[in-house]
């Protein structure tokens, strides 16, 4: 994954999230990758390490795409409102997080194989995964918090 040089030593993710006009449930799950991540850290066994790292980053993009994706009117067409792949819709709606979402479309088999119990993930493999989950979290909160902003259609969140 690219080196991204965003520090965040200095604003806690909580700023960001209580601070700002995201929706709700953005903010709830940004707030949830965010544990889910560092319940990762916590956890010795590598298969489980990196599953969990990957599943904190799929709830930070669900975050990005509860602020900018649109959701399909009831009675449209069934090809307009059947589910798609969260990673490949990020790429749609959130196009300068495709980067992220080519990385985790990619690392799909591999979380699976490791949720399998099969030992596919090595000590290091699962480090690196919790490393770019914050990232990609931070990234993420970021994001939604842009979008936040600069959308006239939510009401400021109330923390």
């Amino acid at each position: 994954m690219t080196d991204h040089a965003t520090n965040h030593t200095h604003v806690p993710l909580e700023q960001i999230v209580l601070n700002n006009h995201m929706p709700s449930a953005a903010a709830e799950l940004l707030q949830s990758a965010w544990q889910c991540m560092r319940y990762a850290e916590r956890v010795a066994d590598a298969n489980l390490r990196f599953s969990l790292a990957h599943r904190s980053a799929l709830r930070a993009a669900a975050a990005v795409l509860a602020v900018r994706a649109r959701v399909a009117p009831v009675g449209a067409a069934p090809e307009m409102s059947r589910p798609q792949n969260a990673w490949m819709l990020m790429q749609t709606v959130a196009p300068e997080l495709s980067e992220w979402a080519e990385y985790y479309l990619s690392a799909t088999p591999m979380k699976q194989a490791a949720e399998s119990g099969a030992p596919v993930v090595t000590a290091r493999m699962a480090d690196d995964a919790v490393r770019d989950a914050v990232q990609f979290i931070w990234d993420a909160a970021a994001m939604a918090s842009r979008l936040s902003s600069d959308s006239s259609m939510f009401q400021p969140h109330a923390g």
